[in-house]
């Protein structure tokens, strides 16, 4: 079944909120982890930074100190803010999709429906047709047999001939009903029916050697 462009279109317009949706919470979250990183490797040079100061209190490593307590309070600013904004991408267009989502199962459901309603009439009238052209195939293969023998009867009774029952034509058993070897070609089983029927399974020894489902294999 192949879907109209409209429904096309609804489905490619969620995926690109879908992307777009994903491609916010990846780099929000990249931003989250590389703040993260940097915030504990500066804090490490802080520690670092207030061992030499008490060491060695001099301008200059206060001022080291200074700086670095400064860069770690930007950076736990910076770091709040992405983890909000990680935290606000994850249902940023959530809304959006759901609409999106809901507009396409709908599309999808009214074309499901009519293309179903459309053709169900055709399909089943197919496997009417197919039930009587089988029987009529099982009732032409009896007539095939009594035919022919009626021919030796006719003839025998016109010169005046006694037929013995075994030299009667007789049609081939095709054993319908029963496996014969590794096919089952000549009948329809109600396992075979239930399992095309249910399923859409047709098992390869249900017919002909090369064919299923109506088709070369």
């Amino acid at each position: 079944m192949k879907m109209s462009k409209e429904l096309e279109q609804l489905l490619k317009d969620y995926q690109t909120e879908d992307k777009e949706a994903q491609q916010r919470s990846e780099k929000t979250a990249k931003q989250v982890e590389e703040l993260t990183d940097e915030l504990a490797e500066t804090k490490a040079k802080l520690a670092e930074a207030v061992d030499k100061s008490l060491e060695n209190p001099t301008d200059h490593n206060a001022q080291a100190e200074h700086e670095l307590r400064k860069k770690v309070a930007e950076l736990e600013l910076q770091l709040q803010g992405a983890q909000h904004k990680k935290s606000r991408a994850f249902g940023f267009n959530t809304s959006r999709k759901k609409g999106l989502a809901k507009q396409a199962t709908e599309k999808a459901k009214q074309e499901a429906h009519k293309y179903y309603n459309d053709k169900q009439p055709k399909a089943a009238k197919k496997i009417e047709e197919a039930k009587l052209a089988y029987l009529n195939a099982l009732a032409d293969y009896h007539d095939l047999a009594k035919e022919a023998a009626q021919l030796q009867r006719d003839i025998a009774q016109q010169v005046g001939y006694q037929l013995d029952n075994s030299d009667l034509v007789s049609n081939v058993s095709l054993y319908p009903f029963n496996f014969q070897g590794s096919r089952q070609v000549y009948g329809i089983t109600e396992p075979e029916v239930l399992r095309a029927y249910k399923n859409g399974i047709i098992r390869k020894n249900s017919v002909a050697e090369g064919k299923q489902r109506g088709v070369d294999l």
